[in-house]
């Protein structure tokens, strides 16, 4: 059984009340002046995608090195990646000279 988060609208009061599925629609319209209570919104996201946590080392070594090797014609590369100087400083005039150019 699911444990909800309520809340009672008129005393602002938020509790726990362990329902099961079935229950908890009636629950709710027996009690209309009571509502599910979020104390945040759930965090949805890949960590690694979102920067906020880097894969392990060995996965990059072992995992990735692996599929680099095993499959024929493969375009994995590493991220890391070097630009000339010279190709940033055209990309700043272009985008100086056309700002309402987007990528």
């Amino acid at each position: 059984m699911p444990l909800y988060s309520l809340k009672d609208k008129n005393t602002g009061e938020v509790f726990d009340k362990l329902l099961k599925i079935s229950e908890y629609e009636q629950y709710l319209l027996d009690n209309p002046h009571i509502e599910r209570y979020y104390e945040s919104a759930p965090t949805l996201g890949d960590s690694v995608r979102l920067g906020i946590k880097k894969p392990p080392a060995d996965f990059m070594k072992g995992v990735v090195g692996r599929m680099k090797e095993s499959i024929p014609g493969n375009t994995l590369h590493d991220r890391k990646f070097n630009i000339p100087k010279e190709f940033w400083d055209i990309i700043i005039v272009f985008l100086l000279q056309n700002p309402q150019t987007a990528f």
